[in-house]
């Protein structure tokens, strides 16, 4: 189906390698970031980070795509945010506890 589609990259200019390291420490850190994440948050935190970057993304396909915004949009902003807090304040709080015993 892309017969004339070529994955070669051009050695002749620095842009394309430059942008490829940049991209694969890019990737690195947020693989970092994730873990980093992981270990502090648990697995509930963690299992929020589609969400999250659901509401983040909204705003990059409406500033950047000319895309119209959802319906719902601040209902589902709203308890995704509630939820983050919700259980960000449960761990802070079984946090406390386990420091006083």
């Amino acid at each position: 189906m892309m017969s004339d589609f070529s994955i070669a990259v051009p050695l002749e200019n620095w842009l394309p390698l430059s942008m490829i390291a940049i991209q694969a420490c890019v990737f690195a850190g947020q693989f970092l970031l994730l873990f980093l994440l992981q270990k502090t948050g648990g697995p509930v935190l963690l299992s929020l980070l589609g969400a999250v970057g659901a509401i983040v993304g909204v705003p990059v396909a409406i500033f950047l795509q000319g895309e119209s915004p959802p319906e719902g949009l601040f209902l589902g902003a709203t308890l995704i945010a509630i939820g983050v807090a919700l259980v960000t304040w449960g761990g802070v709080k079984i946090a406390k506890v386990k420091e006083e015993f």
